[in-house]
């Protein structure tokens, strides 16, 4: 039975992953409950204000040199471990430089974000806590990249788990002191919450990093070698990471634009500043991670296929390239179909018991058709980068992006949200057909 698995690393390593995605994420469901119960809507609606920050502060970091070890360590044989090496530790000194400046311009104009970018001024003591995380999420990254390509799954779910329960452990001490004694939580506990996960998530991947360093190096004496060398493992590093990074920047900029604009969109529409923060809370807060909780094992297969496919790529195997697409497209429509009947029938209950807002479960109702789409585009941007297609992918999501802004713009002035929820169903049909029409066309 065993052999037999060794024969399939992606199916074992997605298993792994997505053993650990799941628990994770059935975790940070409850605890976004109890988030949603402690904060309300409103509450839900300033923590889920400050995402963007973070979100293109990890794009600068470590999203691109990421996937960027991930490739580089798949494509080196087993007897190039010093080289493997030397990938993570040129991505870590990149990534540190880059994350500590982030670090200093956020905690430093945290207000002026929070007014002028946010629109919202409560975000800016959540904001300097965050900036505090964006060293330990990055270094955080580049390991678990380091771990990916290698295809060594367990280390990252091991801290993908730690991260969740340190976040959640923190959070609820927190709340719980201040309301056993009539205090209101601040909102803040939640990104004390995030960012001493990730340094606990930090701290197992480099203890095992360390522990596997010892191992290889016991006995063995360190050779130099030539700077050209280190030139060419920079150079390789850099041309992957910068695009990916200018990727996820650009389309993490659009983002926070479109999430920004929203509740601003829906004041015009007619709600109070307080209605239309409560609406984006109950959208973004508590329906949308609902769908994407299906995302644990579409999401861990993506990052398999992500260093399987470089590697079919790179020996020319356009058989084992075809052969793991339509298995991978096969699974996740069906899991797509599936989650989205679930969630079709059940989103009363998880409206009205689960959250205690029954404007939840409307929405999921309605988004519940975006499942399936939802997990094709994520395997397919896996496989993609695996072909090396980082243009492609690009295009793709900025001009999604640009469609879902349009009805930002344009329609929820006129028709409230339900302007964006039709929004952001024609963009996942038209990311859909790029996805797979680039991947039938890739070479």
């Amino acid at each position: 039975m065993k052999k037999s698995f060794s024969k399939h690393p992606i199916i074992t390593g997605a298993l792994i992953l997505s053993v650990a995605n799941i628990t994770t994420r059935l975790i940070g469901f409850f605890y976004r409950v109890y988030l949603s119960r402690i904060f309300g809507a409103e509450g839900m609606g300033v923590i889920q204000l400050t995402g963007p920050v973070s979100a293109m502060a990890f794009a600068l970091t470590g999203a691109g040199m990421q996937t960027a070890i991930s490739k580089c360590v798949s494509a080196v044989s087993e007897s190039g471990r010093k080289r493997r090496h030397e990938y993570l530790y040129y991505g870590l000194g990149i990534v540190s430089l880059v994350s500590i400046l982030c670090t200093y311009v956020v905690y430093t104009y945290a207000d002026v974000l929070a007014v002028q970018f946010l629109s919202e001024a409560r975000t800016a003591p959540i904001l300097k806590v965050l900036a505090l995380s964006f060293p330990f999420s990055a270094a955080h990254a580049c390991i678990n990249g380091y771990f990916l390509g290698k295809r060594q799954t367990v280390l990252p779910a091991v801290s993908q788990f730690a991260e969740q329960l340190v976040r959640v452990a923190v959070v609820y001490t927190c709340c719980s002191s201040f309301l056993a004694t009539g205090d209101t939580p601040e909102l803040e506990f939640v990104a004390w919450g995030l960012c001493l996960g990730e340094v606990g998530a930090l701290f197992v991947v480099g203890l095992a990093l360390l522990i596997g360093s010892r191992k290889h190096t016991s006995g063995h004496k360190l050779i130099s070698h030539p700077a050209n060398q280190d030139k060419s493992i920079l150079s390789s590093l850099l041309k992957m990471a910068v695009p990916l990074n200018a990727n996820r920047l650009a389309v993490n900029f659009l983002q926070s634009i479109e999430s920004i604009r929203i509740p601003l969109m829906l004041q015009i529409y007619g709600l109070s500043d307080s209605a239309a923060l409560s609406t984006y809370g109950i959208l973004t807060g508590m329906a949308l991670p609902v769908l994407f909780f299906p995302g644990a094992f579409t999401g861990a297969l993506s990052a398999m296929l992500l260093p399987a496919v470089s590697e079919a790529h790179s020996k020319g195997d356009k058989e084992r390239i075809k052969t793991i697409t339509i298995n991978a497209t096969f699974f996740v429509v069906f899991a797509g179909l599936l989650f989205g009947i679930l969630f079709f029938m059940f989103s009363d209950f998880l409206g009205e018991s689960v959250f205690h807002e029954p404007l939840a479960g409307t929405y999921i109702r309605a988004l519940c058709l975006l499942c399936p789409f939802m997990y094709v585009n994520g395997i397919f941007t896996g496989i993609l980068q695996g072909l090396g297609k980082a243009l492609s992918i690009f295009f793709i999501n900025i001009t999604g992006l640009c469609m879902r802004l349009c009805f930002v713009f344009f329609a929820i002035p006129h028709y409230g949200i339900k302007g964006y929820l039709v929004g952001l169903l024609v963009s996942q049909l038209y990311s859909s057909g790029m996805y797979i029409w680039c991947c039938y066309h890739a070479k």
